[in-house]
């Protein structure tokens, strides 16, 4: 997850692209903001733009210090407070009073007013602002018209940006020291000059921005240095913090310092002095060759007088384990504890005290302080290994936990290892199965992996041993066992670092993005021991990470940017117990890099998700596949970079999801990429695209077709090779608006499969003229007519098969996924269920309430797309979404940080929340529903569609899901505008039996969606008028193709059901049920009473629900609602997503 002032940046960066404008691609945001002190700083200015153009100063680039909760005119007014006043206006309008002239402010209603712009991009007055950023303060005349490299925003309440990036050039001018300026005087005002001028180019900037950097490289040696204290003097395991002040100031020499023995005392590159042992060290911090000052540092401690074990000798069998405890005295003494084995292949000890006995044999374990010691002998016996079928753990460690007599495994998360199954013939295979279903969803939380490795959570479960995958074939049960998870009993955290205690008083220092590590210890029983990453949660916040290590106990962290960040490391089983510590990291620039490729891509796999061909991504294991970019030097701050397509209608680049280098065709195409820190550092790409299969002919051997309208057919088209790689067409018509030919393709590995739709849309006669999009050998178009012919006489919809029996089909179908899993995850179920007027049983609705709490009080990060499910599915329960375990949901909501930087959707749902139960949102809330409406309606496309990301890629179910929230608003004018935009493009993208095509097939998903919009907005789908229906075709009908003999599909090619395409259809028929009785729509909970809870264990039918006068379906369970899968993907754990991650990596997602 990137910071902040990084995606300003890369917003900024993606309009100056569709400029060209390469050498645009300089990032203030990016900036030095730390100074030598180590006090985090911003860099302001404030540009004073007259009439004519001309600009000048009212403060020149200038370092601010940073403090929390910043906003603009604090640091506006603390870089100005020597020249002047920084105030706000009544309607927070910035005035500028400077000490010796009148006040200058907005004018005629802000035409003339001072506009803020962060890293290059225009923001709100009030924007709270981050370190490392450059504020540019500029006062522009008529709304910026007359500004030179003003660009507005793409979109109506879009950012404005300035095309020409000075941000770098203006934090390099505000970093030089007052005698590098006095030094280099014509070249820092001709700098400034080009800085402030709104006439300057790009390339003037860069020019000028490479000389300021050669200016603030130029050596300003140091002449003196003083370390304070003087002396000091710790104790063995303290610490002391050194600091070195140099002469003169200005000074860019960087201190070093070291210890003449090691032994003694250690230094870190921050001046920190950790004492070792006794005696006494030399601590030198030297600047430069001649200039360093030297620190004694005395190091004394308390010898220990004697150690003793609580064991002298013991008799273990192999695979036990004891802790032997040793007691030095005396208590305080410095001496370090140190464990030995004499023998570890028969008997270890770790670091605790832990012996595990390995082998038969005997060994002695030896614990020493200072000059002390004491020995315990250890005699291992063999193990008796089982010879019937037996479950036992195998412990990394060496110990070996057996079932016990009652079959029960009981571990926690401190054990980690994997089941093995003794007693059974020698080689016998073994599949293990252990896992949770998650809600109702299709997802499991996975407790022991198939090959036997325990993945912990605490709770009571049901685990089976085969001989193979019971799913895939006729399997034996071995065994079967309940394990049992315990909570680990640890009472405390402690971090360390190169063996030292983090005690969370000062900040650590990172290198850049360098990872540094870390161990975890636990306090169990009186002893600290080390805590298994599976054992942990962690999280940080924006722009950092922390992370478990991978083969080994340990994490690593790292920070993007240089702001102060907080790292926090919890039990997962109990989130209480928790350590906290912050870092900072130093800046360091790029000088270079260089990008890998392949010259020559051959092209043969088909992105279903993008509808477009695979291309060459940073992640393929191939390397004939992957481009790799290698930043130097390597722990880099800024590692960002900038493509440029030169040739797009070949291949272009993608960000989104990763998609990289992604061909359109065969050909060549250039490429340009920069780094955004240094745009010096660049490379051209030249690739070469080829087909793997390249087409040679297609023919038809029918070549006079006839069709009802509103009917379709897939095309017989004889291609050569049959697995030519590219077999779509350009279709042209001899009269446009008979007929239409789509092309579809779906994928699966190591096939590429093209459909080609010949739909019926007037009666007629039509020409077909297909010319292949691949002409690489000379293909020939292909020609055939079609005649169109009458269609059957459209029925009316019989309401009971199509509406009410598939109601109840998909509530049955849901209501054994569902079944004891009423968890978090599980929202959607319960609102689906429970708004079709079911009952639940009341344990089912406390565990689910108990789940949520629990959700909400674990602090993890939740979505508003998360959010919006719980508040759903409370309001359906008849719960109060504003008082859930004191917390208010609802505020959540209208106050979630960063909600413009998010995806469409997660303000989508934001504002259906709202409208729920049409809560009341305060003045001075972050999001009110017109600040909401404004932004959402900045990602819709000019064909009237919606996008997920932005308006350039939009699609119908990311459009249908916005026009649900967007519905009760259609009377505003400009919502109402783009609702007819958006039902137009709908309407352009079904197909003729009232279907759409999504991810290559017929999605039942994608017209659910549009269906519940319809209803939710009011419009009758089965309407001729409303332009949703093809004769006896329409959505309702449509929907009843998807129908299983359990359950529905979400892709017509499949005959299997699946959770997603059921919840989905049935709440959409739900949603038009409504619609027909009258009832309040699908998320309107305003007047809404849910069903008495049953009797536990009853089944639930009810037959109404809570609004007066409705006639609801009898009805099952549910389960939770997909929305699709690009969006399952932004919608974390909520959206069917699977609960289960990776137990050797964790991050704060």
């Amino acid at each position: 997850m990137r910071a902040e002032a990084r995606r300003r940046g890369r917003r900024w960066l993606s309009l100056l692209l569709t400029l060209a404008m390469v050498w645009t691609l300089v990032s203030g945001a990016l900036a030095l903001n730390t100074s030598r002190s180590g006090v985090q700083t911003v860099t302001v200015t404030m540009e004073y733009a007259d009439e004519s153009g001309h600009t000048m100063y009212y403060l020149p680039p200038t370092q601010v210090e940073l403090e929390e909760g910043d906003i603009l005119v604090d640091v506006l007014q603390r870089g100005y407070q020597d020249r002047g006043s920084v105030t706000y206006s009544a309607l927070y309008g910035f005035t500028v009073t400077p000490n010796d002239g009148q006040a200058v402010g907005e004018v005629n209603w802000g035409k003339k007013a001072w506009w803020p712009f962060v890293d290059s991009v225009k923001v709100g007055n009030k924007y709270q602002v981050q370190a490392g950023e450059v504020i540019r303060l500029i006062y522009v005349q008529d709304s910026a018209q007359g500004t030179p490299d003003y660009i507005p925003p793409a979109a109506e309440g879009g950012q404005g940006a300035l095309g020409i990036n000075k941000d770098k050039l203006v934090s390099s001018l505000a970093q030089l020291t007052q005698a590098q300026i006095d030094a280099n005087a014509q070249a820092y005002e001709q700098a400034l000059q080009v800085a402030v001028d709104g006439a300057s180019t790009q390339e003037q900037v860069n020019e000028q921005t490479q000389i300021v950097s050669q200016l603030l490289a130029q050596k300003v040696p140091a002449t003196d240095i003083t370390v304070t204290p003087g002396e000091v003097t710790l104790m063995v395991g303290e610490t002391q913090t050194l600091a070195a002040t140099v002469t003169p100031e200005e000074s860019n020499d960087t201190v070093v310092w070291y210890s003449e023995d090691t032994h003694v005392a250690q230094v870190t590159d921050q001046g920190v002095v950790r004492a070792v042992g006794e005696g006494t060290a030399v601590i030198t911090a030297q600047a430069n060759e001649t200039v360093k000052a030297t620190v004694m540092v005395t190091v004394t401690g308390i010898a220990a007088q004697s150690v003793t074990l609580s064991e002298t000798k013991l008799d273990l069998e192999e695979g036990q384990g004891m802790r032997l405890t040793a007691t030095v005295t005396p208590a305080d003494s410095t001496d370090a504890v140190v464990w030995q084995s004499s023998a570890p292949d028969i008997v270890s000890v770790d670091d605790s005290g832990l012996v595990v006995a390995r082998q038969a044999g005997s060994a002695q374990i030896t614990v020493t302080a200072g000059s002390c010691s004491a020995v315990c002998t250890v005699t291992v016996t063999p193990r008796e290994v089982p010879t019937t079928p037996t479950v036992v753990f195998y412990h990394t460690d060496g110990r070996i936990t057996q079932w016990d007599d009652t079959h029960t495994c009981t571990l926690s998360a401190l054990d980690e290892g994997r089941f093995v199954l003794e007693g059974v013939a020698e080689g016998q295979s073994t599949y293990w199965s252990c896992s949770q279903q998650n809600g109702g969803s299709e997802s499991s939380t996975i407790h022991i992996s198939s090959s036997g490795k325990f993945y912990p959570s605490v709770g009571e479960y049901q685990a089976y041993v085969y001989d193979k995958n019971p799913d895939w074939y006729v399997a034996q049960e071995l065994a079967t066992f309940t394990l049992k998870v315990v909570p680990t009993q640890v009472t405390d955290l402690k971090l360390y670092q190169d063996g030292w205690p983090v005690t969370g008083e000062e900040p650590l220092h990172l290198s850049g993005t360098q990872p540094q590590q870390l161990t975890v210890k636990g306090c169990l029983d009186g002893v600290y021991i080390t805590i298994p990453n599976q054992a942990l949660e962690m999280t940080s916040t924006e722009g950092s990470y922390i992370y478990t290590l991978d083969g080994e106990n340990g994490l690593e962290f790292f920070a993007e940017d240089q702001s102060m960040h907080t790292f926090t490391v919890s039990l997962a089983d109990n989130p209480q117990v928790t350590v906290s510590f912050q870092a900072t990291a130093q800046r360091i620039d790029v000088t270079g890099l260089t990008v890998t490729y392949p010259e020559v891509f051959y092209i043969e796999g088909w992105n279903g998700l993008g509808n477009q061909y695979v291309g060459i991504t940073s992640h393929d294991t191939d390397p004939e596949r992957r481009y790799e970019i290698n930043i130097e030097p390597h722990n880099a701050t800024v590692k960002d970079v900038v493509w440029v397509s030169h040739d797009s209608d070949v291949a272009e680049f993608q960000a989104t999801y990763g998609n990289g280098i992604v061909p359109k065709k065969a050909g060549t195409a250039r490429f340009t990429v920069t780094s955004v820190d240094n745009p010096a550092a660049t490379q051209d790409l030249i690739i070469r695209f080829e087909y793997k299969y390249p087409l040679e002919k297609v023919e038809m051997e029918e070549t006079a077709l006839t069709l009802a309208q509103y009917e379709s057919m897939n095309l017989d088209l004889l291609v050569t090779p049959a697995n030519a790689t590219n077999q779509r067409f350009t279709w042209t018509y001899s009269q446009d608006g008979i007929v239409k030919v789509n092309d579809y393709v779906t994928s699966t590995p190591g096939t590429m499969t093209t459909t080609h739709t010949l739909s019926a849309l007037e009666q007629g006669t039509v020409t077909v003229t297909g010319t292949p999009l691949d002409d690489t050998q000379g293909a020939k178009p292909i020609q055939f007519t079609v005649t169109v012919t009458q269609p059957d006489a459209v029925e009316d919809l019989d309401f009971d098969r199509y509406v009410t029996d598939n109601i109840r089909h998909a509530l049955s179908y849901l209501d054994s996924q569902l079944e004891g899993n009423y968890t978090y995850g599980a929202e959607w179920s319960l609102f689906t269920l429970l708004r079709a007027g079911a009952s639940l049983s009341q344990s089912d609705l406390d565990h689910y309430y108990a789940s949520i709490t629990q959700q909400l009080e674990s602090g993890g990060r939740m979505l508003p797309t998360d959010y919006f499910r719980v508040v759903v599915a409370l309001l359906a329960m008849g719960k109060d979404p504003t008082d859930v375990a004191g917390m208010d949901l609802i505020e959540t909501l209208y106050n979630y940080p960063n909600l413009d930087r998010m995806t469409s959707n997660m303000m989508s749902y934001t504002l259906l929340a709202l409208d729920t139960k049409d809560y009341e949102v305060p003045q001075d809330a972050r999001w009110t529903r017109e600040t909401l409406i404004e932004k959402i309606l900045t990602f819709q496309n000019a064909n009237g569609g919606f996008g997920l990301s932005s308006a350039d890629t939009v699609s119908v179910d990311v459009t249908a899901m916005t026009l649900q929230a967007l519905a009760p608003y259609r009377d505003m004018e400009q919502v109402g505008l783009a609702f007819d935009r958006a039902l137009e493009y709908l309407r352009s993208q079904m197909t003729s039996d009232c279907g759409y095509i999504n991810e290559g097939d017929d999605n039942g998903c994608t017209a659910a969606q549009v269906l519940t919009a319809l209803a939710v907005a009011g419009i009758d789908p089965l309407d001729p008028d409303n332009g949703f229906t093809h004769g006896n075709y329409n959505l309702v009908t449509k929907l009843d193709q998807f129908k299983r003999e359990s359950g529905f599909t979400t892709f017509m090619s499949s005959d299997q059901p699946d959770g997603m395409g059921t919840v989905q259809i049935g709440y959409a028929l739900e949603a038009y049920r409504r619609f027909v009785a009258g009832e309040n729509t699908l998320f309107d909970l305003t007047q809404w009473t849910p069903a008495p809870p049953t009797e536990d264990g009853d089944s639930g039918e009810n037959p109404g629900s809570g609004e007066e006068d409705s006639q609801v379906p009898q009805t099952g369970d549910a389960s939770p609602l997909v929305e699709s899968m690009v969006i399952l993907g932004m919608s974390a754990a909520g959206l069917c997503a699977a609960v289960w991650t990776d137990h050797k990596r964790k991050s704060r997602g």
